[in-house]
């Protein structure tokens, strides 16, 4: 056993020996606040025990490395295996490999039943395929998506035969005899490829304009032909672009702005403006008899297509009007050659031209009403095939049959993949049982459900190791990482305790322990899980090796301080505290623990406001505006049931720390200091020394003031 540490150096720790005093028991507690040091004591702990001939295989060490050092099998965080734990609780191997067998030989070939299916399923693909070609006909009916099964396709066509027989009330008789043909898709085939020409309307201002041209009385000045205008307007338009006083035709010297003042001469020139427009109207009335004999080129084809009788009346009269477009055109030109030709008598053809335009209306809109009842006769007489397609497949016994033989079988796979399922998860169980981690792993995972945690560790068969798991979600694997910081600690603690037995009820020890070292066990716990863990520390120190508990909580610390007292007439217990002096190197005392944790908290808070600023310990600055804070909450309790410290509840700070007594202004800011300190800087990485130790002096002084044997009662405690 280990009764001292001699010349140990880690960290703080420099060539310390322990006092004769503080020599070890076979059960002891250390309390230090984290940076004290006590996790380089507990290390030097176990380098003791080693160094003076002990074996590493009979140490256990529970400190925060332990899940990585001692239950994941790989460096990386990816690797979710835990290293298995053998403890042989159960079955012996044997028995469980014979269940397996069997149950193994109750699996149903589930791939036979589906290759038995597949081949029915291609029989009846190929009778539902040959039945569509039957009864198709020459008509384009596509055949049901490729992607369909057999039984799918069988089953669309009854719900073609269920609609028509419904919608068309068609019976099952005429079905029967039904076979589709293209007359129709060939009918609507050329009608889409029967174009229409446009006619296009002409303005009445321009009616109106060349029947006020055939009453005027034009002059007998010369003008030249239209023909010759256009020739001098574009020679014009060139010598324009160029500004040259040579002519780009005959060479000759000319003046530009002389020849432009002629040819705007005749170009407004009234007989020559009535000309273009007569032209105009020409033009148009051309274009229409164009589009006219386009269309009626079209006739024979229509007709043959749409047997409407109206179609003929319509070409007659298009071609009636026609004729008279080619009178008017006749007439315009003998005006345009003859301008002054008074004799000559307008003739009027705007009506015929509105006339025109209705029958090519009217046409196209024939030809459109036919193309859509085409399309509906088209789809009537497939949706018509395909119930007589539905209606032969369900007269054909054989497809019946073929049926219901897949139907049979799919049945089949379903009660095999469940039989199957069941034996698989058996088989599993069984796998798992036989390995020798089963049964610690089942211990566990009963420990995890009544701590309410909601994973559980479960066996891999394959390597006998652990993987962690959601309750009831088979497939869903959880890595370490993946749980929260408390679960982790649960987890790895009990895996620390109950590894110490040979035994699931914790009676038989392992032979070979002989020192138990525990590093700040109770860590991110809740208070149900903090009281269960605290348990299984009293526990281990209930059991046979020597054991070191290490706590960062005063409160822990003075509960299994209550319940192992040191007994002076059989000394196995003893308390320790790790502190640091004021050049910053740790040390051990005894510690009388069983004070309350108010007061331990009072006296650090005393002790370091009495420290000078230029020795103030790292540790403490970090910790003390913690400590402050649970100080000034607990004195607060016994003055008033408004006990929070914070800025909200200053007014009932400030009453409680300095009575009814007016507050200078000094002492203002110092009570804003500490509330600020102990609320916000408690919670950032890095301190300001001089705030902590000015806020330590102000409270301790303020309560030597309101409570002065309060005070004095706490300030001191004797070890």
């Amino acid at each position: 056993m280990i009764e001292r540490i001699n010349n140990f150096t880690l960290k703080s720790f420099e060539n310390y020996t322990t006092e004769e005093d503080c020599k070890f028991l076979k059960n002891n507690v250390i309390f230090g606040y984290n940076g004290k040091g006590k996790s380089s004591l507990a290390n030097g702990i176990v380098e003791t025990y080693l160094k003076s001939g002990g074996v590493k295989e009979n140490v256990r060490f529970y400190n925060r490395s332990y899940v990585e050092e001692n239950l994941l099998l790989g460096e990386s965080d990816a690797n979710r295996h835990i290293k298995g734990v053998i403890a042989n609780f159960g079955k012996k191997d044997t028995d469980i490999e014979k269940e397996i067998i069997d149950l193994e030989s109750k699996k149903i070939d589930v791939q036979n039943i589906i290759l038995q299916k597949n081949s029915v399923e291609h029989e009846l693909d190929s009778i539902i395929n040959s039945t569509h070609n039957q009864k198709k006909g020459a008509s384009n009916i596509q055949r049901k998506p490729a992607n369909k099964t057999a039984t799918e396709k069988y089953n669309l066509y009854i719900e073609n035969l269920n609609k028509v027989t419904k919608d068309y009330k068609v019976n099952e008789g005429e079905l029967r005899n039904l076979i589709g043909d293209d007359s129709l898709e060939k009918k609507k085939l050329i009608l889409d490829e029967v174009s229409i020409s446009e006619v296009h309307s002409i303005n009445d201002d321009l009616f109106q304009k060349i029947k006020e041209i055939f009453s005027i009385e034009f002059n007998d000045n010369l003008i030249p032909i239209p023909k010759v205008m256009e020739w001098l307007n574009y020679g014009l338009e060139i010598h324009e672009n160029s500004r040259n006083d040579i002519c780009q035709f005959c060479g000759n010297h000319m003046i530009l702005d002389d020849i432009k003042k002629k040819i705007d001469t005749f170009n407004n020139d009234q007989k020559q403006v009535s000309i273009l427009k007569l032209n105009e109207l020409k033009e148009k009335i051309e274009q229409i008899i164009t589009a006219i004999d386009s269309n009626i080129k079209k006739q024979q084809i229509i007709e043959s297509v749409i047997g409407n009788p109206i179609i003929g009346e319509i070409f007659i009269n298009m071609n009636k009007e026609k004729k008279i477009l080619e009178s008017c055109i006749d007439t315009v030109r003998k005006k345009v050659e003859n301008i002054t030709n008074r004799d000559i008598e307008y003739m009027a053809v705007d009506k015929n031209v509105e006339t025109i335009e209705y029958l090519n209306k009217q046409l196209k809109e024939i030809i459109k009403d036919e193309k859509d009842n085409l399309n509906h006769m088209i789809d009537r007489i497939g949706e018509l095939v395909k119930g007589a397609i539905g209606l032969s497949l369900k007269e054909n016994s054989i497809a019946t049959k073929k049926l219901n033989l897949i139907s049979e079988y799919k049945r089949q796979y379903e009660e095999a993949i469940k039989n199957n399922n069941k034996i698989d998860k058996k088989i599993e169980e069984l796998k798992r049982s036989k390995s020798p981690t089963s049964d610690f792993a089942k211990f566990i995972t009963g420990i995890l459900n009544a701590l309410g945690m909601n994973f559980e560790i479960v066996v891999d068969s394959d390597c006998g190791d652990y993987i962690i798991k959601i309750v009831n979600k088979s497939s869903d694997m959880l890595k370490i990482s993946d749980i929260s910081e408390g679960e982790k600690n649960i987890l790895a603690l009990l895996f620390f305790y109950y590894e110490l037995f040979e035994d699931k009820d914790q009676n038989d020890l392992k032979n070979n322990i002989e020192l138990i070292v525990i590093d700040d066990p109770i860590a991110s716990l809740d208070e149900i899980n903090h009281t269960y863990i605290l348990g299984l520390v009293e526990q281990i120190m209930n059991l046979e090796p020597q054991v070191f508990i290490f706590t960062h909580s005063w409160e822990d610390f003075s509960t299994i301080n209550y319940r192992f007292k040191e007994n002076k007439n059989n000394p196995i217990n003893r308390f320790f505290e790790v502190k640091k002096d004021n050049n910053g190197k740790s040390f051990l005392k005894k510690s009388i623990s069983r004070i309350s944790p108010y007061h331990h908290h009072f006296n650090e808070v005393y002790e370091f406001s009495k420290k000078d600023i230029n020795n103030l310990d790292d540790c403490d600055v970090y910790h003390m505006p913690n400590i402050i804070r649970q100080v000034l909450e607990s004195f607060l309790k016994l003055k008033t049931t408004k006990s929070s410290p914070t800025m909200s509840n200053r007014t009932e700070v400030q009453k409680v720390l300095f009575g009814d007594n007016n507050v200078r202004s000094n002492d203002s800011t110092c009570l804003d200091s500490l509330l600020l300190t102990i609320n916000i800087d408690s919670h950032r990485p890095e301190r300001n020394p001089e705030e902590v130790i000015k806020v330590a002096k102000f409270l301790m002084k303020r309560i030597e003031m309101v409570g002065l044997q309060h005070f004095n009662t706490f300030k001191a405690v004797q070890y």
